[in-house]
């Protein structure tokens, strides 16, 4: 989907290479699934929307109300459920199960957000 210069997509756990408690598409980076499987699956999903050798930032959800700004690919991801760029050499991620994905957009300051909400998150602020 398109919204002026910003891209997003979403996509459900349908296909992919997970096996077990995890089958389908399991893009959960900080999950026990196996890595290679989820950077297969992750390959797959980036592949499938067109952004392969993108560079996908997910960050290690905790249900929290911290937010992460990223500059660039090169930045460090951590625990948080929010991400924060103005870059165009990135592409932001989070991973839901039964949570809500959110995405702001600010086009005048060329700012995205995306965010995991959850229950406990949102009453925390």
């Amino acid at each position: 989907m398109y919204r002026d210069n910003f891209k997003y997509k979403f996509f459900t756990k349908n296909n992919g290479f997970s096996r077990g408690i995890y089958k389908g598409l399991n893009c959960g980076k900080y999950s026990e699934d196996k890595a290679s499987i989820v950077n297969k699956n992750l390959k797959y999903a980036l592949n499938k929307f067109g952004l392969n050798g993108r560079h996908l930032i997910l960050p290690n959800q905790n249900h929290s109300n911290r937010c992460i700004i990223i500059n660039s690919p090169k930045d460090k991801v951590k625990i948080c459920d929010a991400l924060v760029t103005k870059s165009t050499e990135v592409i932001l991620g989070v991973t839901t199960a039964d949570c809500l994905p959110i995405i702001f957009l600010d086009n005048q300051k060329k700012l995205l957000e995306f965010v995991m909400q959850d229950g406990g998150a949102y009453q925390k602020g």
